[in-house]
Protein backbone atom coordinates (compact mmCIF):
# COMPACT_ATOMS: atom_id res chain seq x y z
CA UNK A 1 0.00 0.00 0.00
CA UNK A 2 1.25 3.50 -0.57
CA UNK A 3 1.93 5.42 2.05
CA UNK A 4 -1.05 8.25 2.20
CA UNK A 5 -1.51 10.39 4.89
CA UNK A 6 -5.25 11.00 6.01
CA UNK A 7 -4.67 14.65 6.98
CA UNK A 8 -6.86 16.75 5.51
CA UNK A 9 -5.83 18.17 1.89
CA UNK A 10 -3.74 21.17 2.04
CA UNK A 11 -4.39 24.74 1.16
CA UNK A 12 -1.32 25.87 -0.97
CA UNK A 13 -0.96 25.86 -4.66
CA UNK A 14 -0.59 22.19 -6.01
CA UNK A 15 2.99 22.46 -7.15
CA UNK A 16 4.01 25.24 -4.69
CA UNK A 17 7.16 24.92 -2.44
CA UNK A 18 4.54 25.68 0.26
CA UNK A 19 2.89 22.32 -1.12
CA UNK A 20 5.37 20.26 -1.02
CA UNK A 21 6.63 21.15 2.39
CA UNK A 22 3.25 20.58 3.44
CA UNK A 23 2.74 17.56 1.84
CA UNK A 24 6.13 16.13 2.86
CA UNK A 25 5.42 17.00 6.52
CA UNK A 26 1.80 14.44 6.69
CA UNK A 27 3.74 11.57 4.56
CA UNK A 28 6.98 11.72 6.92
CA UNK A 29 6.02 13.70 10.24
CA UNK A 30 9.47 15.25 9.46
CA UNK A 31 9.26 19.65 8.61
CA UNK A 32 11.94 20.50 5.23
CA UNK A 33 15.09 22.57 6.30
CA UNK A 34 16.61 22.95 2.28
CA UNK A 35 14.82 22.12 -0.99
CA UNK A 36 17.62 22.07 -3.94
CA UNK A 37 16.89 21.00 -7.78
CA UNK A 38 19.40 18.48 -8.46
CA UNK A 39 18.77 18.69 -12.33
CA UNK A 40 18.12 22.58 -12.38
CA UNK A 41 15.36 24.44 -12.60
CA UNK A 42 12.49 23.44 -14.03
CA UNK A 43 12.60 20.10 -13.74
CA UNK A 44 9.94 17.50 -12.01
CA UNK A 45 12.13 16.99 -8.79
CA UNK A 46 13.38 18.02 -6.10
CA UNK A 47 15.76 17.30 -3.48
CA UNK A 48 14.41 17.72 0.23
CA UNK A 49 16.47 17.68 3.29
CA UNK A 50 14.84 16.98 6.54
CA UNK A 51 14.47 18.29 9.80
CA UNK A 52 16.02 15.06 10.82
CA UNK A 53 19.25 15.74 8.46
CA UNK A 54 18.24 13.02 6.00
CA UNK A 55 17.02 13.62 2.52
CA UNK A 56 14.16 12.36 -0.17
CA UNK A 57 13.23 13.21 -3.18
CA UNK A 58 9.94 14.31 -4.06
CA UNK A 59 8.27 14.51 -7.38
CA UNK A 60 5.77 15.65 -9.34
CA UNK A 61 4.37 15.09 -12.79
CA UNK A 62 2.48 16.71 -15.14
CA UNK A 63 -0.13 14.77 -14.72
CA UNK A 64 -0.86 12.84 -11.23
CA UNK A 65 -1.74 9.87 -12.91
CA UNK A 66 1.41 9.34 -13.95
CA UNK A 67 3.28 9.83 -10.61
CA UNK A 68 0.89 7.82 -9.14
CA UNK A 69 1.78 4.77 -11.78
CA UNK A 70 5.57 6.01 -10.77
CA UNK A 71 4.88 5.02 -7.28
CA UNK A 72 2.87 1.89 -7.94
CA UNK A 73 5.64 0.31 -10.16
CA UNK A 74 8.39 1.52 -7.59
CA UNK A 75 6.68 -0.43 -4.79
CA UNK A 76 6.47 -2.89 -7.54
CA UNK A 77 9.86 -3.33 -8.40
CA UNK A 78 11.00 -2.66 -4.69
CA UNK A 79 9.25 -5.68 -3.35
CA UNK A 80 11.09 -7.83 -5.93
CA UNK A 81 14.31 -6.27 -4.63
CA UNK A 82 14.70 -4.59 -7.80
CA UNK A 83 17.63 -1.39 -7.68
CA UNK A 84 14.87 1.37 -7.83
CA UNK A 85 14.44 3.77 -5.24
CA UNK A 86 11.65 3.37 -2.25
CA UNK A 87 8.50 4.70 -2.35
CA UNK A 88 8.22 6.90 0.71
CA UNK A 89 4.83 8.02 0.32
CA UNK A 90 2.35 9.41 -2.27
CA UNK A 91 -0.44 12.18 -2.01
CA UNK A 92 -2.36 14.41 -4.11
CA UNK A 93 0.14 13.63 -7.19
CA UNK A 94 3.16 14.05 -5.09
CA UNK A 95 5.67 10.87 -4.75
CA UNK A 96 8.21 11.26 -2.48
CA UNK A 97 10.94 8.37 -2.46
CA UNK A 98 14.32 7.50 -1.24
CA UNK A 99 17.37 9.74 -2.59
CA UNK A 100 19.78 7.21 -4.31
CA UNK A 101 22.38 9.82 -3.73
CA UNK A 102 24.57 12.26 -5.49
CA UNK A 103 27.02 10.62 -7.76
CA UNK A 104 25.01 10.16 -11.28
CA UNK A 105 26.39 7.14 -13.33
CA UNK A 106 26.76 9.81 -16.38
CA UNK A 107 29.47 11.80 -14.04
CA UNK A 108 30.92 8.37 -12.71
CA UNK A 109 31.45 7.49 -16.11
CA UNK A 110 32.73 10.54 -17.90
CA UNK A 111 35.42 10.57 -14.61
CA UNK A 112 36.44 6.90 -14.87
CA UNK A 113 39.09 5.67 -16.52
CA UNK A 114 38.09 2.66 -19.58
CA UNK A 115 38.06 -0.02 -16.91
CA UNK A 116 36.35 1.70 -14.75
CA UNK A 117 33.44 2.72 -17.29
CA UNK A 118 33.28 -0.27 -18.68
CA UNK A 119 32.43 -2.16 -15.49
CA UNK A 120 30.09 0.86 -14.39
CA UNK A 121 28.31 0.12 -17.49
CA UNK A 122 27.93 -3.39 -16.89
CA UNK A 123 26.58 -2.52 -13.34
CA UNK A 124 23.96 -0.13 -14.94
CA UNK A 125 23.01 -2.81 -17.41
CA UNK A 126 22.68 -5.84 -14.99
CA UNK A 127 20.63 -3.33 -12.73
CA UNK A 128 17.99 -3.49 -15.58
CA UNK A 129 18.23 -6.68 -15.98
CA UNK A 130 17.31 -7.12 -12.48
CA UNK A 131 14.23 -4.81 -12.61
CA UNK A 132 13.47 -7.14 -15.85
CA UNK A 133 13.64 -10.21 -13.97
CA UNK A 134 11.79 -8.57 -11.78
CA UNK A 135 8.83 -7.92 -13.68
CA UNK A 136 8.83 -11.52 -14.79
CA UNK A 137 8.25 -12.87 -11.37
CA UNK A 138 5.05 -10.36 -12.03
CA UNK A 139 3.44 -11.18 -14.98
CA UNK A 140 0.08 -9.89 -13.72
CA UNK A 141 1.55 -6.70 -13.39
CA UNK A 142 3.28 -7.04 -16.35
CA UNK A 143 0.21 -7.57 -18.33
CA UNK A 144 -1.17 -4.45 -17.18
CA UNK A 145 1.61 -2.11 -18.67
CA UNK A 146 1.16 -0.23 -21.93
CA UNK A 147 3.19 -1.17 -25.34
CA UNK A 148 5.98 1.32 -26.07
CA UNK A 149 6.66 2.18 -29.88
CA UNK A 150 3.46 0.26 -31.11
CA UNK A 151 1.74 3.09 -32.62
CA UNK A 152 1.19 2.99 -36.24
CA UNK A 153 4.02 4.93 -37.70
CA UNK A 154 5.88 5.41 -34.74
CA UNK A 155 8.82 3.61 -36.11
CA UNK A 156 8.60 5.52 -39.31
CA UNK A 157 8.73 8.99 -37.45
CA UNK A 158 11.87 7.86 -36.06
CA UNK A 159 13.55 7.07 -39.05
CA UNK A 160 12.54 9.68 -40.76
CA UNK A 161 13.85 12.64 -38.09
CA UNK A 162 17.41 12.32 -39.60
CA UNK A 163 16.65 13.43 -42.83
CA UNK A 164 15.18 16.65 -40.92
CA UNK A 165 18.34 17.11 -39.50
CA UNK A 166 19.94 16.35 -42.95
CA UNK A 167 17.83 19.40 -44.35
CA UNK A 168 18.92 21.81 -41.48
CA UNK A 169 22.35 21.38 -42.03
CA UNK A 170 22.49 21.17 -45.39
CA UNK A 171 24.22 17.82 -45.51
CA UNK A 172 23.78 14.64 -47.60
CA UNK A 173 20.73 12.29 -46.04
CA UNK A 174 21.63 9.17 -44.77
CA UNK A 175 21.43 6.38 -47.48
CA UNK A 176 19.41 3.71 -46.17
CA UNK A 177 16.23 1.98 -46.98
CA UNK A 178 14.07 3.80 -44.73
CA UNK A 179 10.82 2.00 -45.30
CA UNK A 180 12.94 -1.07 -44.55
CA UNK A 181 14.86 -0.27 -41.28
CA UNK A 182 10.97 1.04 -39.98
CA UNK A 183 9.89 -2.80 -41.05
CA UNK A 184 13.12 -3.97 -39.16
CA UNK A 185 12.22 -1.88 -35.51
CA UNK A 186 8.86 -3.67 -34.88
CA UNK A 187 8.69 -5.96 -32.18
CA UNK A 188 6.38 -7.84 -30.09
CA UNK A 189 5.25 -6.11 -26.14
CA UNK A 190 6.26 -8.97 -24.49
CA UNK A 191 8.89 -8.02 -21.92
CA UNK A 192 9.63 -5.08 -19.52
CA UNK A 193 12.00 -2.12 -20.80
CA UNK A 194 12.41 1.25 -18.94
CA UNK A 195 12.94 2.73 -22.61
CA UNK A 196 14.62 6.39 -22.20
CA UNK A 197 17.65 4.96 -19.99
CA UNK A 198 19.88 7.94 -19.78
CA UNK A 199 22.78 7.99 -17.64
CA UNK A 200 22.01 10.81 -15.76
CA UNK A 201 18.76 8.79 -14.23
CA UNK A 202 21.15 5.93 -13.12
CA UNK A 203 23.21 6.50 -9.60
CA UNK A 204 25.94 4.52 -8.77
CA UNK A 205 25.70 3.57 -4.89
CA UNK A 206 28.67 2.31 -2.18
CA UNK A 207 28.67 -1.19 -3.18
CA UNK A 208 28.85 0.04 -7.19
CA UNK A 209 25.60 -1.08 -7.64
CA UNK A 210 23.32 1.69 -10.27
CA UNK A 211 19.96 2.42 -8.96
CA UNK A 212 17.44 3.26 -11.62
CA UNK A 213 15.34 6.42 -10.64
CA UNK A 214 13.24 9.32 -12.56
CA UNK A 215 10.51 6.19 -13.86
CA UNK A 216 8.43 8.58 -15.89
CA UNK A 217 8.22 5.92 -18.94
CA UNK A 218 8.21 2.36 -18.97
CA UNK A 219 5.89 -0.39 -20.61
CA UNK A 220 6.10 -3.40 -22.43
CA UNK A 221 8.53 -3.73 -25.86
CA UNK A 222 11.09 -6.40 -26.99
CA UNK A 223 12.93 -5.45 -23.86
CA UNK A 224 16.28 -4.40 -24.85
CA UNK A 225 15.05 -0.73 -25.87
CA UNK A 226 16.82 0.58 -22.58
CA UNK A 227 20.32 -0.80 -23.66
CA UNK A 228 19.50 1.16 -26.91
CA UNK A 229 19.38 4.12 -24.82
CA UNK A 230 22.41 3.75 -22.79
CA UNK A 231 24.35 3.15 -25.62
CA UNK A 232 23.75 6.15 -27.51
CA UNK A 233 23.98 8.60 -24.57
CA UNK A 234 25.91 11.54 -25.13
CA UNK A 235 28.39 10.27 -22.16
CA UNK A 236 28.32 6.59 -22.98
CA UNK A 237 32.51 7.07 -24.19
CA UNK A 238 32.77 3.68 -24.57
CA UNK A 239 34.11 2.32 -28.00
CA UNK A 240 32.28 -0.25 -30.11
CA UNK A 241 33.88 -3.15 -29.82
CA UNK A 242 33.85 -3.11 -25.82
CA UNK A 243 29.99 -1.48 -26.40
CA UNK A 244 29.52 -5.10 -28.43
CA UNK A 245 30.89 -7.65 -25.90
CA UNK A 246 28.49 -5.80 -22.97
CA UNK A 247 25.40 -6.27 -25.42
CA UNK A 248 26.60 -9.98 -26.55
CA UNK A 249 26.60 -10.23 -22.29
CA UNK A 250 23.01 -8.80 -21.84
CA UNK A 251 21.58 -9.74 -24.71
CA UNK A 252 22.60 -13.07 -26.06
CA UNK A 253 20.36 -12.98 -29.12
CA UNK A 254 22.03 -12.14 -32.09
CA UNK A 255 18.67 -11.19 -33.71
CA UNK A 256 17.72 -9.10 -30.13
CA UNK A 257 21.16 -7.52 -30.49
CA UNK A 258 20.55 -6.25 -33.78
CA UNK A 259 17.59 -4.46 -33.24
CA UNK A 260 19.00 -2.75 -29.89
CA UNK A 261 21.70 -1.44 -32.35
CA UNK A 262 19.39 -0.38 -34.69
CA UNK A 263 17.48 1.63 -32.39
CA UNK A 264 20.30 2.81 -30.58
CA UNK A 265 21.64 4.64 -34.41
CA UNK A 266 18.58 6.04 -34.30
CA UNK A 267 18.08 7.13 -30.52
CA UNK A 268 21.74 8.95 -30.96
CA UNK A 269 20.88 10.69 -35.02
CA UNK A 270 17.24 12.19 -33.07
CA UNK A 271 19.81 13.36 -30.25
CA UNK A 272 22.03 15.04 -32.66
CA UNK A 273 18.88 16.58 -33.82
CA UNK A 274 17.67 17.85 -29.93
CA UNK A 275 21.88 19.11 -30.08
CA UNK A 276 21.66 21.05 -33.30
CA UNK A 277 18.77 22.75 -31.81
CA UNK A 278 19.88 23.44 -28.61
CA UNK A 279 23.07 24.76 -30.17
CA UNK A 280 21.03 26.90 -32.03
CA UNK A 281 19.78 29.03 -28.99
CA UNK A 282 22.54 29.20 -26.95
CA UNK A 283 25.49 27.94 -28.36
CA UNK A 284 27.92 25.07 -27.19
CA UNK A 285 28.09 24.79 -23.67
CA UNK A 286 30.84 23.97 -20.70
CA UNK A 287 31.00 19.85 -19.97
CA UNK A 288 31.33 20.19 -16.09
CA UNK A 289 28.06 22.47 -16.68
CA UNK A 290 25.82 20.28 -18.90
CA UNK A 291 27.31 17.11 -16.09
CA UNK A 292 26.01 19.12 -13.26
CA UNK A 293 22.84 20.34 -14.73
CA UNK A 294 21.89 16.98 -16.42
CA UNK A 295 21.79 18.53 -19.92
CA UNK A 296 22.65 17.19 -23.26
CA UNK A 297 25.58 17.09 -24.60
CA UNK A 298 25.86 20.09 -26.74
CA UNK A 299 29.81 20.15 -26.10
CA UNK A 300 32.50 19.82 -28.91
CA UNK A 301 34.04 17.07 -27.31
CA UNK A 302 30.88 15.05 -26.97
CA UNK A 303 29.41 15.87 -30.29
CA UNK A 304 32.39 14.40 -31.91
CA UNK A 305 32.52 10.98 -29.86
CA UNK A 306 28.82 10.35 -29.73
CA UNK A 307 29.29 10.71 -33.83
CA UNK A 308 32.03 8.67 -33.81
CA UNK A 309 30.91 5.72 -31.64
CA UNK A 310 27.46 6.03 -33.65
CA UNK A 311 29.18 5.94 -37.08
CA UNK A 312 31.18 2.13 -35.79
CA UNK A 313 28.07 0.59 -34.46
CA UNK A 314 26.18 1.80 -37.92
CA UNK A 315 28.76 0.42 -39.82
CA UNK A 316 27.77 -2.85 -38.64
CA UNK A 317 24.61 -3.45 -39.80
CA UNK A 318 23.65 -3.18 -43.70
CA UNK A 319 20.63 -1.30 -42.60
CA UNK A 320 22.52 1.46 -40.45
CA UNK A 321 25.76 1.56 -42.72
CA UNK A 322 24.19 4.55 -44.82
CA UNK A 323 24.25 6.59 -41.37
CA UNK A 324 27.78 6.30 -40.31
CA UNK A 325 29.31 8.94 -43.02
CA UNK A 326 26.40 11.00 -41.92
CA UNK A 327 27.38 10.54 -38.44
CA UNK A 328 30.30 11.86 -39.31
CA UNK A 329 28.56 14.39 -41.46
CA UNK A 330 27.40 16.05 -39.13
CA UNK A 331 29.72 16.54 -36.90
CA UNK A 332 31.90 18.64 -38.99
CA UNK A 333 28.51 20.28 -40.01
CA UNK A 334 27.96 21.65 -36.42
CA UNK A 335 31.56 22.53 -35.91
CA UNK A 336 31.76 24.23 -39.05
CA UNK A 337 28.41 26.34 -38.28
CA UNK A 338 29.70 27.35 -34.86
CA UNK A 339 32.99 28.10 -35.00
CA UNK A 340 34.05 29.50 -31.99
CA UNK A 341 33.43 26.26 -29.76
CA UNK A 342 36.63 25.26 -27.60
CA UNK A 343 37.23 21.77 -27.55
Amino acid sequence: MLTVSDAPTISFKPGSLGWIKALTVQMTGKSVDAVTAPGGKGRQSVRLQLDDGSTVIATRRAAAARAEAEAGLLQVLSSEGAPVPRVIGFREGLLLQQDGGRNRLSHAMVKADPDRRIALARAAMASLDACRAAMDRRLDVLARLPGLGTRPGWAEDLVSQPYFLSGDLAIARPQVDADALARSLTAAPSRFTRWDARLANGSVQPDGTVLWFDWDMFGRRSGVEDLSWMIADDWWGIDRAPTDDLLAEFIPDETARKLARRLAVLVAANRLKKIAMRLAEAGWTDAEEALRLDRMGAVPSVVDGLCHRMGEIADTDSQTAGFAPWFADVAGALRNRYPTAQA
